[in-house]
């Protein structure tokens, strides 16, 4: 079945308090719609338009137990596979760029290129 509820969360460093979004989302190729999120010489594909049907804030109690702005707490060495380590887990396939340092590396490099 489809559903296009969708749930949105914002974080900013520093404020411990989240802003909650919740609504029904749809995808747009409309060009009006995507010549609007035209980014430098970039045309996205798609455009996710979310209809917001609740928002509200969250207290920041849970974001404070979980020290996630403080980067003491957070953990010496990256906790989980990088995305290129489970893309080859799940399809097998191989990819070239396995280093946390080369995929920041890649990603700074193509931030604005549309592959």
């Amino acid at each position: 079945s489809n559903n296009s509820i969708v749930s949105l969360i914002f974080f900013i460093p520093k404020v411990t308090e989240t802003l909650r979004v919740q609504g029904k989302a749809t995808i747009s190729r409309d060009p009006k719609v995507l010549k609007n999120h035209q980014l430098k010489s970039n045309l996205p594909k798609t455009v996710t338009i979310i209809k917001p049907t609740k928002v509200f804030l969250h207290c920041g109690k849970a974001l404070l137990r979980s020290s996630l702005w403080k980067p003491e707490s957070w953990p010496a060495k990256r906790p989980i596979s990088t995305l290129y380590e489970m893309i080859e887990d799940q399809t097998g396939l191989n990819c070239e760029i396995k280093k946390e340092d080369d995929i920041l590396e890649m990603y700074e490099r193509e931030l604005y290129e549309n592959k």
